[in-house]
């Protein structure tokens, strides 16, 4: 399932990436949350995926919390930067 959300996702980034590059919201929705529900996280609970909180190293797109502690932290804009250069999804 992971495989093939995430050809999904290079997919509509190709066709689509000037308008990703000016929608946030689609972005979250079409392309970012797919994918953190094809890693078994929930997108839609507090308790797992956070957005937009403030943290100390700033306000990332998303916190990922386990147990209610942090994993990690990201950057909707980090991954389509990597994505335009090739970084990311790379074959």
């Amino acid at each position: 399932m992971l495989e093939a959300t995430l050809k999904m996702a290079v997919e509509r980034m190709r066709n689509y990436r000037r308008f990703y590059e000016q929608n946030e919201m689609a972005v979250r929705d079409q392309i970012i949350n797919p994918i953190l529900r094809g890693l078994g996280w929930d997108p839609e609970s507090p308790e797992e995926v956070l957005p937009n909180v403030s943290t100390d190293e700033g306000i990332p797109d998303y916190t990922l919390m386990k147990n209610e502690k942090k994993v990690c932290s990201s950057r909707r804009r980090n991954c389509l930067w990597m994505w335009s250069r090739g970084k990311l999804f790379a074959n």
